[in-house]
């Protein structure tokens, strides 16, 4: 009759002093009931049960009737406990004082309609219409032995009504407080679930970022002690500076994904242009360590870029930085350039990279090549005087309005005269 909901007994507060006695608290519990409803419905079977233990209440002081009219009060309050029960020694009863007493009004019309109007508190309609019957057949037997006494089956009715809305009221309310309940578990459930999830992510992502980073350097330090060239162990140590900047920047991501509360982390650096400019600055400084003077140009920058789009601009810049460092060759100063362009398609951020080399080359690099089309970009690359010149073009999904000069203008590189960078 009752579901699994309703079947766990709520977190009853009892006094320090119940709780000591496992006796008493079993016997405190089941008087609160193991629904939320039960204490005001018990409370108001027991105001009308004691209504009826009143002496004025009882017709004769006949020991017999006072002892059955006493029982129908005790049942009356039994209903709200042991519904089906009460309603069941009720019926009984009624008989048998039909026929004891003809002459007084019956007082086991009230717990049999309260036994049929309380099993609706648990849904158990259909014992519900049971106790209804009884309720009627009760009736027509009163009116059959005794009309004078018997109550008309309209007033029957309409006592029952009321006392069967009581009880689907309570079970409505009953509902949904177990509903309510249950979409609360879930939900912690469910966050609980997230937050494992994020604590697994975080820490694998933690784990792969500093075992490849650690595994990198260690990969380069070893070459670097076998390593006769000074320069090209100089190109090695920049190497080295930009993959630890590049393991940096992904347990910031990660650090700041465990502040913002997301599961995938956040981007690798705030998003915003004076931000991208900050990736650059630092990626500058990481390939200065290692004798690699690289200049930066910026254009016209988005305001704010969406995570995403700024966690690829930084790992093409990276990119680009590595592929300075590993094939920069000859005279002339290397840079970086990011600006804003827009064409038919939308608009896009231009990353590009120029370092001097030896001799013309004319493929792309393809593993930065791949990573871009991957994200629906494109990148080229051509050789032009001696200088190799990488381009690569991301597009702006989450770009707002741009900041700084105009996308056409170029920014002085680092050295030039009245370059901020220069000076």
């Amino acid at each position: 009759m009752r579901s699994s909901a309703e079947a766990a007994t709520p977190g009853w507060t009892l006094p320090a002093w119940v709780e000591r006695s496992p006796r008493w608290s079993r016997v405190v519990r089941w008087l609160l009931g193991a629904r939320f409803v039960d204490p005001p419905i018990r409370g108001f079977a027991l105001l009308v049960g004691l209504s009826g233990l009143l002496p004025s209440a009882a017709e004769s002081t006949e020991p017999l009737y006072l002892l059955l009219h006493y029982t129908s009060s005790v049942l009356v309050i039994a209903s709200a406990f042991v519904p089906l029960v009460s309603g069941g020694i009720a019926a009984v009863l009624f008989a048998v004082f039909v026929f004891t007493f003809p002459q007084y009004l019956n007082p086991f019309y009230t717990p049999l309609e309260f036994a049929s109007g309380l099993l609706l508190v648990a849904f158990a309609w259909r014992w519900s219409l049971v106790m209804l019957g009884v309720v009627v057949g009760a009736g027509w037997l009163a009116r059959s032995v005794a009309p004078e006494t018997a109550l008309p089956l309209g007033m029957q009715l309409y006592s029952w009504a009321y006392i069967a809305l009581l009880g689907a009221a309570a079970h409505l309310v009953e509902s949904r407080i177990r509903r309510e309940i249950t979409k609360r578990e879930q939900s912690a459930r469910e966050h609980e679930r997230e937050l494992q999830r994020m604590r697994l992510t975080v820490a694998t992502d933690v784990h792969d970022t500093v075992s490849h980073g650690l595994a990198t350097q260690l990969a380069i330090v070893r070459l670097l002690a076998v390593e006769p060239d000074r320069e090209e162990s100089a190109r090695m140590l920049g190497e080295l500076a930009v993959r630890t900047e590049g393991a940096q920047d992904e347990l910031r991501a990660l650090l700041s994904g465990l502040h913002s509360g997301s599961a995938e982390g956040s981007a690798a650096i705030p998003v915003g242009a004076d931000e991208l400019r900050s990736a650059v600055g630092r990626l500058r400084e990481a390939a200065a360590a290692g004798g690699t003077r690289i200049s930066a140009e910026f254009g016209a920058l988005p305001e704010s870029l969406e995570p995403a789009a700024l966690d690829d601009a930084v790992l093409v810049l990276r990119e680009l930085v590595t592929n300075i460092i590993k094939h920069a060759a000859g005279p002339g100063d290397s840079a970086l350039r990011a600006d804003t362009v827009a064409d038919e398609r939308g608009s896009w951020l231009l990353l590009s990279s120029e370092n001097p080399v030896p001799a013309e080359v004319d493929r792309v690099p393809w593993s930065l090549a791949a990573r871009v089309e991957q994200r629906g970009g494109d990148c080229t690359a051509e050789t032009v005087a001696g200088r190799y010149l990488v381009r690569v073009r991301l597009p702006l999904r989450g770009a707002e309005r741009l900041v700084g000069e105009s996308a056409s203008r170029v920014v002085p590189r680092a050295g030039d005269a009245g370059s901020p960078e220069g000076r």
